[in-house]
């Protein structure tokens, strides 16, 4: 239980970890997450920058995130690994791997989005569970920018320490991944938060759910040299494109009574 403990606030903190680089890398690392996160909201063109409550969205997603990432998917893929441990050799460590983080991605993609979703579902309940699906859309960008923007702040950090050891190739391809991974949290969460208000949350959220998974485990077979880095690059970049496609298409797209109208 001790070694459970430590993994919980050990994610807990991280989720604040600032890295000792300096004040100025700190502040170019922070910049250039906020703009990161500000070109893909400004891309919905939000009516409800104005709204106390986006901000506040905002915010409540990356706090959700971070509670709910330690306290509640912490000690559940501590349970499913314990479970699997019961059944699984460990002579393959490779084959061992890849089943056992199965349920713990599974896990991770569920409370990754329900966690972000979190603050839009809050709203919702708030506003006699009436939410106009655009609106929606919107609130659900703002709750994905918190961690992503927070994600994108921590990398930058640690890119900008140690940037002189790598290649420009090397760093526009990291600053890449991590715009598109900023834009994929802000348009999974939108795409969600607008099933939700379409009375179809838990179709739009699996899908979403699906699509984190599929963004842990490629990485997963990365780290298990399975997959090749510059291709799983290529698999998160389809990711985030047909993701922010999909919400882009539901941002803009008109009415359907407009169109038969025009």
């Amino acid at each position: 239980m001790e070694l459970l403990a430590s993994q919980i606030f050990d994610s807990f903190k991280s989720f604040f970890a600032v890295p000792d680089i300096g004040l100025g890398l700190v502040l170019i690392a922070l910049a250039s997450a906020l703009i990161f996160g500000a070109i893909w909201i400004a891309a919905f063109y939000p009516n409800i920058v104005k709204d106390f409550w986006a901000w506040i969205i905002l915010v409540a997603g990356f706090i959700f995130t971070a509670i709910l990432t330690a306290f509640l998917q912490i000690p559940l893929q501590y349970g499913s690994t314990t479970i699997c441990d019961m059944f699984l050799s460990h002579e393959n460590m490779v084959t061992y791997m890849l089943v056992v983080s199965i349920p713990a991605l599974i896990i991770a993609a569920i409370i990754q989005v329900g966690a972000r979703l979190l603050p839009v579902v809050i709203y919702w309940l708030t506003n006699k569970r009436t939410l106009e699906p655009k609106t929606a859309l919107m609130f659900g960008a703002f709750a994905g920018a918190g961690i992503g923007i927070v994600q994108a702040f921590q990398l930058h950090c640690s890119l900008l320490y140690v940037m002189s050891q790598i290649q420009p190739l090397g760093i526009f391809v990291i600053f890449l991944e991590s715009f598109l991974t900023v834009g994929f949290n802000i348009c999974a969460i939108a795409i969600a938060s607008y099933g939700m208000a379409k009375g179809k949350w838990w179709q739009y959220s699996l899908v979403v759910a699906a699509l984190y998974f599929i963004f842990n485990y490629i990485t997963q077979l990365m780290n298990l040299q399975i997959l090749g880095p510059l291709f799983v690059e290529i698999i998160i970049v389809i990711i985030a494109l047909l993701t922010a496609a999909a919400a882009f298409w539901l941002r803009w797209r008109k009415p359907a009574q407009q169109v038969e109208t025009a």
